[in-house]
């Protein structure tokens, strides 16, 4: 039997679950469930278990347009949405306006970083989930126009944990938010495909925006239009942090990066996949920093690495090895033409450069 349920133009305030889904709990292969209009939600918790809000555990459709949801909490997995429904069809809009996700619902830095503290730990530990946990489900989520922001501190991915589950993205802006592995997604086993994104100010222990686990072969990671903005990590991989043994090429060809850090290696990048390929074609990178080696680029293990198309790279360091680039792959086979590196933008003085 299928079952519709419809939601006007509503708010909902302080909802709580002793154990799973603060606001609504469902687990009926039949149900589908759509905000049509605008729906204001603020202030929602699964004390105990997962789901903040929606807590999934059967359902068919899905559909969020143009609604707000703040102040979200989950001791496990997903403080917005836990989906475990292998057929769910999920859509988040923006028809009148983005849809937002605020888990904190504190727009601010000082928010932000009085928290991040807790991913520079040698062993950090999370105290939330991430804003969506979406595993196994058939048909790609489609996400359109959403803002993500002040998700922290997650356990993997503080908007998107997606297990063996894709997404579609096109449009959204990711703001402050952190998470022990990947501090915007997690993908294990999934395929992202990302139009027209901003990521700003984003940070994770391993993987400041993207913690990428044996993405999918041959669509893995697809993107255009991409702008990744102040992303940290605490330990490797200021904005990607790479691992698997998935034969695959990551593409972050024409992406803008700017301001990228990483604590130890890999200030913009840390890969640790032996089949793992790379291409970057009129990418532009300013301002990316290791505290060990690897100002841009960290290469624990690589097949391939191809840099080319007028690619630009500026103000890099690392002090041990490679402000640009450092390898201890023994399978690395590097390709660059075409391509500029400047580590200094500054004239160089022999007087106090030397």
């Amino acid at each position: 039997m299928k079952t519709n349920v419809a939601m006007a133009t509503v708010l909902w305030t302080t909802l709580t679950a002793a154990n799973s889904g603060g606001g609504m709990y469902i687990d009926h292969p039949g149900m589908s469930v759509s905000m049509e209009v605008p729906l204001t939600v603020t202030s929602s918790t699964a004390t105990s278990g997962t789901g903040g809000f929606f807590n999934i555990l059967k359902a068919v459709n899905v559909a969020i347009s143009s609604s707000t949801f703040m102040s979200l909490s989950s001791l496990g997995s997903g403080s917005f949405l836990y989906s475990t429904a292998t057929t769910l069809v999920l859509t988040v809009t923006g028809v009148t306006g983005s849809s937002t996700v605020d888990c904190s619902n504190q727009g601010n830095v000082a928010a932000w970083t009085s928290l991040s503290s807790s991913l520079a730990l040698a062993t950090p530990v999370a105290s939330k989930g991430g804003a969506f946990y979406i595993s196994g489900a058939t048909t790609p989520t489609v996400v359109t126009d959403l803002t993500v922001r002040n998700c922290y501190t997650g356990d993997s991915g503080g908007a998107f944990s997606m297990i063996n589950a894709d997404l579609i993205d096109t449009g959204s802006t990711y703001e402050y938010n952190g998470a022990i592995q990947g501090g915007v997604v997690y993908c294990s086993g999934c395929a992202l495909t990302l139009e027209s994104i901003t990521y700003n100010h984003n940070e994770a222990h391993q993987g400041g925006t993207f913690y990428l686990n044996n993405p999918k072969a041959t669509s893995g990671f697809t993107q255009s239009s991409i702008t990744l903005l102040n992303s940290k990590a605490y330990e490797n991989g200021g904005a990607f942090y790479v691992t698997g043994t998935t034969t695959q090429t990551l593409d972050i060809s024409q992406m803008t990066v700017t301001s990228t850090t990483a604590v130890n290696f890999g200030g913009m990048m840390y890969v640790d996949n032996s089949n793992q390929g790379i291409l970057a074609g009129d990418l532009s990178l300013t301002t990316s920093a290791a505290g060990v080696s690897g100002g841009g680029f960290y290469f624990a293990n690589v097949a391939t690495v191809t840099i080319n198309q007028g690619s630009e790279f500026s103000t890099l360091s690392a002090p041990t090895h490679g402000s640009f680039m450092c390898s201890v792959a023994t399978t690395l086979v590097l390709s660059m033409t075409d391509a500029t590196v400047q580590c200094k933008t500054d004239d160089i003085t022999y007087t106090s450069h030397l």
